[in-house]
């Protein structure tokens, strides 16, 4: 188009800046969608980490898998309490084999958990401890004393309901 050189740069000095600010906002709200929906992902995968299965009236599975973390342990708190009240539970079995690690930390806030459950009035039994759980619960130093610990779901089962409280 024959423009001469200071008509190229005075275009770049107008068009640059815009293109800056297009950029920008274009990138804020990338970002910002992002961010909403890594909350939302988050947020549900929270939800569906304390899922508290009915067995039969008044007792309950939750099966825990994959690594806890103390974010989890704490909605796990909240959620378990929530739903023990609602299902009106006399046990809930906490099911350990698909948690690989626990630290101090989310072992005591699982404890926590334990003891709220019995201020409600339900029987908490700690089920399926794997091998390198245990020993890394021994390591350091987390005391089960004098809770309620079953090898796997189906002996804890037996153990209810040879004690009646299932299928009752």
């Amino acid at each position: 188009q024959q423009m001469s050189v200071d008509t190229v740069f005075e275009m770049i000095a107008i068009l640059d800046p815009l293109l800056d600010e297009a950029v920008y906002a274009f990138s804020l709200s990338y970002v910002h969608f992002h961010q909403e929906t890594l909350e939302e992902s988050n947020q549900a995968f929270l939800e569906l980490s304390a899922p508290v299965v009915p067995i039969t009236k008044g007792v309950a599975v939750l099966p825990l898998i994959g690594s806890m973390n103390t974010e989890r342990a704490k909605f796990l708190m909240e959620e378990v309490l929530q739903k023990a009240a609602h299902l009106q539970l006399s046990h809930l079995l906490l099911d350990l084999s698909g948690v690989v690690t626990v630290d101090t930390m989310v072992a005591d806030q699982i404890f926590k958990v334990i003891n709220a459950l019995s201020l409600l009035g339900v029987e908490a039994s700690l089920i399926g401890i794997r091998p390198e759980v245990a020993q890394t619960m021994i390591t350091i130093g987390i005391n089960i004393g004098e809770m309620d610990v079953k090898a796997n779901l189906e002996t804890a089962l037996k153990d209810l309901q040879q004690s009646s409280y299932l299928f009752s």
